[in-house]
């Protein structure tokens, strides 16, 4: 994935936009009906005022494409119903007419920094308007929604999720948990972040992308297509070379702890790299006061399980082998009364401290990737003060990378099943799967049905904890019979 110099890149699909500003609809009067009055001369002398009333249908956002290595226009589609009334001599007259209307009001994506030392703010800057419909004008309209509260109360939103972001980049190439001197570190506001309004293609959808770079250095991101997969709200991408400046961070704290389990006991030219989508580790093993020599080696693998933020490190490829000097052997052999104790040496060399070192470390990069994950902070995301529920969908190493895929429910959906995963074991089905390529574990989909956030035509919850299909005569729908064999 390009990011050009990036650090990290966030993607925010256009369709979390979209339920903002549709939830703002709903919760606000002032975006479904808004009001103009105008005075227009009958005849000399006297005058009547005409009083439009505009019912307006959610709105809906979307690109409008420019072409060739252009950016794309922000759209929002309003689409309603004038109900013009006259006012003369002090008498109102009841809705004379109706008349169908629709117009796009032209927004941007822009970053907000209120304050310099802080990390900036993400939000929508109105431009004007355009496609309006006979016989209203550019000119009414555009005077419709700003003099109203229309254009100001989606200007009020705003996306504050870069705070916790750049305090994980922080973590990675600036704090130092052995400094003594407390030495300062730099304001958020002065990482640089860069803002790209990103189209979508075959598998991923229109979004909005930003980059975040390093204090003090020149940030370069060109035109970019759209990394936010469909089926998710939410993409953050850890480039390569940040994941394996984080995995170097925490070298020396993986050497200190081998070499603290003895003190006869060192580790040399150890090595950790990001290869092959897994963390490859490598490094020789002195045991001095028995004079054996070894290694470890070997990866670790990502694992995730969908709606959990933690992440596991699969451990079980890492191989610590211990050689053993030719004398310890033939001291076994020829010297029984010492045979046990020379084998209980062994059993502990060959045996106890690769099996701690493995559990250690896995243990230990667990750590690093839960502080990892908790530096994202997606718990405390807010999105202009409209309820959401924030769901881990997806998160692995793909092309060296990290990714993190998450979904953001804050309008219902409504996707059929298209694949169920049935634990043999359990007895139950465990991961489903929905059209648009979001998965939930059993249990997170029936939360998210019971919201009321999803809709899975043809099924429903059962007990509060199953999900089952319709009482009907179509086996189609029944899910043991489709996937539970």
């Amino acid at each position: 994935m390009e990011i050009g110099n990036a650090k990290l890149a966030l993607g925010v699909s256009l369709k979390l936009f979209n339920d903002v500003v549709v939830s703002l609809h709903q919760r606000n009067v002032q975006l479904r009906h808004v009001s103009i009055e105008e005075e227009i001369p009958l005849i000399e002398k006297i005058k009547a005022k005409i009083r439009m009333d505009f019912d307006i249908d959610p709105p809906a956002l979307e690109y409008e494409n420019q072409g060739a290595n252009k950016e794309p226009v922000l759209l929002l589609n309003i689409v309603g119903k004038a109900k013009p009334k006259v006012t003369f001599a002090g008498k109102t007259s009841d809705v004379l007419f109706e008349i169908p209307f629709w117009a796009s009001a032209i927004f941007k994506f822009v970053l907000r920094q209120p304050d310099p030392a802080k990390p900036p703010l993400l939000g929508l800057d109105f431009l004007g308007v355009k496609n309006v419909s006979e016989p209203f004008n550019d000119a009414l309209i555009n005077r419709l929604i700003t003099e109203t509260d229309y254009v100001a109360k989606i200007e009020e939103f705003q996306l504050d999720i870069f705070e916790p972001i750049i305090s994980g980049i922080e973590a990675v190439y600036f704090a130092d948990p052995l400094d003594v001197n407390n030495t300062p570190l730099p304001a958020h506001g002065l990482y640089p972040v860069k803002l790209r309004h990103m189209y979508g293609g075959s598998g991923t959808v229109d979004a909005v992308g930003i980059f975040f770079g390093l204090p003090d250095k020149s940030l370069q991101v060109g035109l970019v297509p759209s990394f936010v997969p469909s089926g998710s709200e939410i993409y953050i991408h850890v480039g390569e070379g940040m994941l394996q400046s984080m995995v170097d961070k925490f070298k020396g704290d993986l050497q200190t702890w081998i070499e603290s389990q003895s003190s006869s006991v060192e580790l040399s030219k150890l090595t950790l790299k990001i290869q092959d989508n897994a963390i490859s580790v490598s490094g020789n093993i002195t045991e001095t006061s028995i004079d054996a020599t070894g290694s470890i080696k070997g990866k670790f693998h990502f694992r995730h399980v969908p709606g959990l933020k933690k992440i596991i490190l699969d451990g079980s490829d890492i191989d610590i082998d211990i050689d053993l000097p030719w004398w310890m052997d033939l001291l076994a052999v020829l010297i029984p009364p010492l045979g046990m104790a020379v084998y209980t040496a062994v059993d502990y060399v060959e045996d106890t401290v690769p099996e701690i070192g493995q559990k250690m470390i896995g243990k230990m990069f667990n750590g690093m990737m839960d502080r990892l994950a908790e530096s994202i902070n997606t718990e405390n995301l807010s999105v202009g003060g409209i309820p959401i529920e924030v769901y881990p969908d997806q998160i692995l190493l793909d092309d060296n990378a990290l990714s993190i895929k998450l979904q953001i429910l804050i309008q219902p959906i409504t996707e059929t099943i298209t694949r169920a995963d049935y634990g043999k074991l359990f007895g139950r089905f465990i991961y489903f799967y929905l059209e648009s390529g979001r998965q939930f574990r059993t249990e997170d989909l029936v939360r998210f049905m019971n919201m009321n956030l999803i809709e899975v035509p043809g099924y429903h919850v059962s007990a509060g904890k199953y999900i089952r299909s319709n009482p009907d005569n179509t086996s189609g729908n029944n899910l043991f019979e489709r996937w539970g064999r």
